[in-house]
């Protein structure tokens, strides 16, 4: 029994975690169109041309209307998104301390 106990251990301890790849938003440089993407080829779903990935940044978003919080993924600097749930307007403001961008109030 203790065998089985170290084998279980040790097996557990060499599983990966995998985790559903977050949503990248981008805002088109070609037709100004904004969507999501979720793999690597990003492609515009307006004018359906592909947008060169730059730069690749987390985005903390916390709606300061409806308090709803979630995590994206935003390329190239992109500086405001929609709220998921009430489409209100969240402005982004990189945090140089933190390595990654938060949400402000949008006045």
């Amino acid at each position: 029994m203790g065998l089985a106990l170290k084998k279980n251990k040790g097996f557990k301890s060499h599983l990966k975690v995998v985790q559903k790849p977050l949503k990248i938003q981008y805002k088109c440089p070609h037709c100004q169109g904004v969507g999501f993407s979720q793999g690597e080829d990003v492609s515009c779903y307006h004018c359906a041309k592909k947008i060169e990935i730059k730069t690749i940044h987390l985005a903390k978003v916390h709606c300061s209307n409806c308090f709803d919080g979630y995590d994206i993924n935003i390329i190239n600097g992109f500086k405001e998104t929609k709220c998921r749930s009430c489409k209100g307007i969240v402005d982004l403001f990189y945090n140089n301390k933190k390595g990654y961008f938060i949400s402000g109030q949008r006045r």
